[in-house]
């Protein structure tokens, strides 16, 4: 059984908020039972983030799981994401993008932004993809 399971069997929520693992119910558990889900969130916290991140995206798990593992590398200035024969995309505060990339990737694939997000991780992964 993984950790998400095993803690989620013991009627724990878990959610991702800022690349952090959220536990809620565990004022339902015994002290000791508390203590041991806190820990294993906290030493399978990478896993139990992919899973509920990462995995939900389908065939765009990949690029989530790059751009998670890259975005603290990425350019924090301005940069052009892509230029054509009909205009450019340029990004003007890259770092707040970032961050509100990683909020709505949180959100999940069903949330309002899904489209653009999965558009925006393949432009980020076309031009910065080989290099990380």
């Amino acid at each position: 059984m993984n950790a998400l399971q095993e803690i989620s069997d013991r009627g724990v929520k878990v959610a991702a908020f800022g690349g952090k693992v959220k536990l809620s119910g565990l004022s339902a558990l015994p002290p000791g039972e508390r203590d041991e889900v806190i820990a294993l969130a906290s030493k399978e916290k990478d896993e139990i983030l992919r899973e509920i991140i990462t995995v939900p995206w389908g065939t765009h798990a990949h690029l989530v799981e790059w751009f998670l593992s890259v975005k603290d590398t990425l350019p924090r200035e301005r940069f052009t994401l892509w230029k054509g024969e009909y205009g450019s995309v340029t990004w003007a505060t890259p770092a707040a993008s970032y961050e509100s990339l990683t909020r709505e990737i949180e959100k999940g694939p069903g949330g309002p932004y899904a489209e653009e997000v999965r558009s925006i991780l393949e432009q980020l992964y076309a031009k910065f993809g080989d290099a990380s």
